[in-house]
């Protein structure tokens, strides 16, 4: 279980799918990786303003490298913002339908394990563990994401693992 989550949420976590736990989860995973991303912003701004960077002649670069870091680490923080405000409101539709669309969790079914993965409209490639059950978040834009896109349970295709094309089915579509 993950070291941040309370007694009580543990409990309550324990009693929702594992689509509902993940969705009260991505807000809590965006806020992590914005707290991540202010602290880098903030030492590479301090190590930038700092004496040391003051450049000692015309071939001294590191106060500008230090200022060029420290100006892409605060769009980072920008960029985790938004992130964390689309996810905390995100409320993906629930209704019943057959096909794979964008905030479905979909469990597939590859070299005998099961792999899951939640279709979303950004941020895809992140991983979050849910209760020792990794998902990964899926651009709908992505290979993956393109050939899950409009498939069902029990269809078969194949996807890139490791450089190698293999056989998939989905298992199942978690509402």
């Amino acid at each position: 279980m993950l070291p941040w989550v309370g007694m009580y949420e543990k409990s309550v976590l324990n009693m929702m799918r594992l689509k509902e736990r993940l969705l009260v989860l991505l807000p809590v995973f965006f806020q992590e990786r914005l707290d991540g991303a202010v602290a880098a912003a903030n030492q590479a701004k301090a190590a930038a303003t700092d004496s040391e960077s003051v450049a000692e002649s015309k071939y001294d670069t590191f106060g500008l490298e230090n200022s060029y870091l420290a100006h892409g680490q605060s769009q980072r923080v920008v960029e985790c913002r938004e992130d964390l405000h689309f996810f905390s409101n995100w409320k993906p539709k629930s209704d019943e339908h057959d096909l794979v669309s964008i905030g479905d969790l979909v469990e597939i079914g590859v070299g005998g394990l099961s792999v899951f993965y939640l279709l979303v409209p950004k941020c895809g490639g992140n991983k979050i563990l849910v209760q020792d059950v990794w998902v990964q978040l899926v651009s709908f834009d992505s290979p993956l994401g393109k050939s899950l896109a409009g498939k069902s349970e029990g269809d078969e295709f194949f996807i890139l693992r490791s450089g190698i094309e293999t056989s998939a089915e989905i298992l199942e579509i978690h509402l």
